[in-house]
């Protein structure tokens, strides 16, 4: 499917989400975009049959899916995105360059030394183990 195909269904994603400003921007059509307070509201609605697709990112779809039997991932649909909407993000108050520079080295060190996807890992197994995306 693509953007097109989705003319007719009901979409729902997390508000203030990428994935929101991704809807708004690169499906030029469809029935209806609601919008929730959390993604895991917007996978309860696609599971009830309020909704018909949740945009989220694929970790997170995939570890729902596979803890709630009847959802499931369109594999093949993807957003267009670029590096200004991948990786970590913190927020600090305007003018604290100095806190933001030790921030990113710390992002910077978690990552290359492979901490931040083994976190990740651990966390998305232990998810998974109680049921939960």
């Amino acid at each position: 499917p693509d953007a097109a195909s989705l003319k007719d269904a009901v979409i729902v994603t997390q508000s203030g989400s990428v994935q929101e400003s991704f809807v708004n921007e690169q499906i030029p059509e469809m029935k209806e975009f609601k919008r929730v307070s959390s993604m895991t509201d917007g996978f309860l609605m696609v599971k009830e049959g309020k909704a018909d697709a949740c945009a989220c990112d694929i970790a997170n779809g995939r570890l729902y899916a596979a803890a709630n039997p009847g959802v499931t991932i369109e594999e093949t649909f993807r957003f267009v995105y670029d590096e200004s909407t991948q990786g970590v993000r913190v927020g600090a108050p305007l003018g604290e360059d100095e806190l933001m520079d030790f921030i990113n080295q710390c992002i910077a060190k978690l990552r290359e030394d492979g901490t931040i996807e083994r976190w990740y890992e651990e966390y998305a197994e232990y998810a998974k183990s109680l049921g939960i995306e």
